[in-house]
């Protein structure tokens, strides 16, 4: 943004002034889960979302391997570039800003309540939620067992929330 510099280290994302091309003093850290791993920084404005993969160490001949086994979003705000605030958390996502908003993607497989009714969960602040199915869509004679649902958060609204399409399929 000019005026911060923004990395990746170890388990932080690290904050600093920016004097040209040279890192100044470091104005705040944040931490990262363990079993995550940074994989892209996104700022608009006082936004910053951050886009993270969950790494599982898998057994393999030779040694241990570390595999991706899913994703997840923290959106952060940096009005206090000394102080960032977590504001919202999703996870298995797709990224994008366009315009000041942030358009996710995610897929996952259409679960049945107990009621034999479909339900298309995601989890979103730790919290499991459901995709409204008067918002999801299909394409006759091609019914799937996953979905894809595109959702949308407009990033210079304080207390927006996400506004969530689904489509059976993936």
């Amino acid at each position: 943004d000019g005026k911060y510099i923004y990395n990746f280290s170890n388990s932080n994302i690290n904050i600093y002034e920016a004097d040209g091309l040279i890192p100044g003093d470091l104005v705040s850290s944040i931490s990262i889960d363990e079993g995550y791993t940074p994989k892209e920084l996104l700022l608009y404005k006082d936004k910053l979302v951050v886009n993270l993969n969950e790494i599982q160490e898998v057994p393999s001949f030779i040694s241990p391997k570390e595999e991706v086994v899913g994703t997840k979003i923290i959106i952060y705000d940096l009005t206090d570039r000394y102080n960032p605030i977590e504001e919202t958390e999703s996870e298995d996502v797709s990224l994008k800003i366009i315009d000041g908003k942030l358009y996710y993607i995610f897929c996952d497989r259409v679960k049945k309540l107990s009621n034999d009714m479909p339900a298309l969960q995601y989890t979103e602040d730790g919290l499991e939620k459901e995709v409204d199915l008067n918002n999801t869509y299909y394409f006759e004679n091609n019914i799937s067992r996953y979905f894809t649902a595109i959702a949308t958060l407009n990033l210079d609204e304080k207390a927006s929330d996400f506004n969530i399409k689904s489509y059976l399929i993936c």
